[in-house]
């Protein structure tokens, strides 16, 4: 697979693995690097304007909000999310937070708190996690949706000649 390098206009967080992008048969092949196709989020969310927050873990954030509304009367809001390459790590960051919130918590998986307090106290769980700081959600969806957004010009309409010419073949 011949490498092609893309021209990303958004900031690449630090600790995000660099995209590897090549020409494979008919189509360009994407994955993230050092086993990254397996990242997954933490995220707070509250309930309304109440004091009541949720952490979770999910591959996918706005699906679990979801899933989540239906069940709930307050409109559900996410204050935060923290990208983690591993699904493993947002499991372990996760109950961290939760044994860190026990004092505070109301049931199952809601904790009663300030959205500075819910902030710090999971970031930190998650620097403790994985020994790094915490990645910003948004940040990563934003240089995410950059490469991906890139790799479809690549494809569309499927161009040999275009291909050829990103990959330095001509």
């Amino acid at each position: 697979m011949t490498p092609i390098r893309l021209k990303i206009s958004a900031p690449k967080p630090d600790g995000i693995p660099e995209p590897n992008i090549g020409i494979g048969g008919m189509f360009q092949r994407f994955t993230w690097l050092n086993g990254a196709s397996n990242y997954a989020f933490v995220y707070i969310l509250r309930a309304g304007d109440t004091n009541s927050y949720k952490v979770g873990f999910a591959r996918d954030v706005e699906q679990r909000i979801l899933t989540l509304q239906t069940g709930s009367a307050d409109k559900l809001v996410v204050v935060k999310d923290y990208w983690l390459p591993d699904v493993g790590l947002a499991i372990r960051a996760e109950k961290a937070a939760h044994r860190r919130f026990e004092p505070w918590r109301l049931h199952g998986e809601w904790f009663r708190l300030t959205n500075d307090i819910a902030i710090i106290g999971v970031s930190l769980e998650i620097r403790e996690t994985i020994k790094q700081p915490a990645i910003d959600g948004a940040a990563w969806r934003e240089y995410s949706n950059e490469v991906h957004r890139q790799v479809r010009e690549l494809n569309e309409p499927l161009d040999h000649r275009k291909m050829q010419m990103a990959s330095g073949w001509i």
